[in-house]
Parts: C-alpha cells; sequence; structure tokens
C-alpha cells in the first residue's frame, strides 16, 4: 500500500464559502490536507454565524482536517477592511498554524492564490519551517488585479508594490497558472519560476485519474500531488 502524500493547504477561501478549491480538495483521495483557512465571511463581510466563537475552529472535511483561524472580516469591503481582512489572516495564519501543526510532518505546501497574494508568505513562512516544497495555483495577479479595482492608484509606490509581489511569487517552487495569458506577464517581468497550465475549467475526474502523473519526478520526489491531463502543459 502506497504512503499517503501529506499537504499543508494555505486557502483564506475555504469550505462553507464557495469556491472552487473545495470540490478540488474533496475529490483527492490519496492526498491527506490540513486545511489552514480563515473563519468564512465572504462574500456577506460579516463571520458566519456557527464560527463566532473566540479561537480558531478545528473540523473535518472528509478525510481532511480544517483550522479556521480568527481574522477580522472583510465588511462592507472598503480598501481598509480588505486590508485588515488580509493582514489579519497571514498573521491569524502563522500564529495558530505554528501553534497547532508544528509538530506535523508534511510532503509539501500548497497555496490556493486567489487574492491577497499575502497568503503565498503564510505558505513560504511554512515552507522554512518543515523545510519542503511550496506551489501556489495563482488565481489572480498581484498587483495588477488590485490596481483593476481601484483599491490602488499606479504611482512610484505602486511600483515598489509591484517589485515586492514579484519577490513573493519568486519564493515558491512551482507556479500553477489558471490561464495562459499569465505566462506572458510572468515572462514580461523575468520571473523564472517553474511553471504548470492547470485551467480552472479542468475536468475535476481528469485531474485525479491516478495514471496520468505530471512529469515532475527530477524536481519533487512527491509527483503523485501532480496529475496531467492531456490538455494540461507544463512550461519550464
Amino acid at each position: 500500500m502506497k504512503k499517503k502524500i501529506k499537504a499543508l493547504l494555505i486557502s483564506q477561501f475555504f469550505w462553507p464559502e464557495s469556491f472552487p478549491i473545495n470540490p478540488i480538495i474533496k475529490s483527492f483521495k490519496e492526498i491527506d490536507y490540513t486545511i489552514i483557512t480563515a473563519k468564512p465571511n465572504y462574500p456577506g463581510g460579516s463571520i458566519f454565524k456557527n464560527y463566532r466563537k473566540k479561537g480558531p475552529i478545528k473540523e473535518n472535511y472528509y478525510n481532511h482536517i480544517i483550522y479556521h483561524v480568527p481574522v477580522i472580516a472583510r465588511g462592507s469591503g472598503s480598501s481598509l477592511n480588505l486590508f485588515l481582512n488580509y493582514l489579519s489572516f497571514m498573521f491569524s495564519s502563522i500564529y495558530y498554524g505554528t501553534k497547532y501543526i508544528k509538530k506535523g510532518k508534511f510532503d509539501l505546501v500548497f497555496v490556493y492564490n486567489t487574492s491577497p497574494i499575502t497568503q503565498i508568505l503564510v505558505g513560504y513562512y511554512f515552507k522554512k519551517i518543515f523545510n519542503i516544497k511550496l506551489v501556489s495555483w495563482v488565481q489572480d495577479i498581484w498587483p495588477e488585479s488590485v490596481s483593476a479595482t481601484d483599491h490602488i492608484k499606479e504611482n512610484f509606490l505602486f511600483n515598489i508594490f509591484r517589485k515586492l509581489c514579484h519577490y513573493i511569487y519568486n519564493c515558491n517552487d512551482i507556479l500553477i497558472l489558471q490561464s495562459k495569458n499569465f505566462f506572458k506577464y510572468f515572462k514580461k517581468y523575468k520571473i523564472n519560476i517553474k511553471k504548470i497550465y492547470i485551467p480552472n475549467s479542468a475536468n475535476i475526474n481528469l485531474i485525479i485519474k491516478k495514471n496520468s502523473q505530471h512529469k515532475l519526478k527530477k524536481k519533487f520526489k512527491y509527483n503523485r500531488f501532480f496529475f496531467r491531463p492531456k490538455s494540461f502543459k507544463y512550461i519550464p
């Protein structure tokens, strides 16, 4: 019997909120996930009723373990609210994650990287703590997705912020990109991390086929984490 992979998933948004990552994690049978996520407050802006008690909440999601950590709710979605929401998740994840999973053994850390990009910093922290590989599935490119919403205007400070975001992307061992257009962006700014193309519309049943392993044996000891349907493309 093959040993199961043990993966740490960092995702600010997860069940019971409705996000595409939920059925993906549900479908994996040969990976045991420990999930660090925020107490649910999307999209309404308030913490869900059953998650309002103090401290983190631990529960099971099929055969996986979830830690819902305390955050400042996103509220009305103003720039200040979102900033506090994102920042509180980063620090809360590191604090409670260190407290509750520091004795765990993981084979890799995986970040489902919707906004904010600071989730990758949480993943990078645990990468260093456990001395494992870091993989991020990029859903939004920062800081461009922020400027598109008018929360930040492009200026001198924005360019500094852009360099910081690029530095964060470079903390990964592999980037999974959900859009082919993303490759042009990363090439333009010379972010030379290994990249894989996996669109959000990919058939989940194809992803979990056990006999379609990805060509990452030399890069990852635990290559069973990745699955390569014919429509997927590995880009060095």
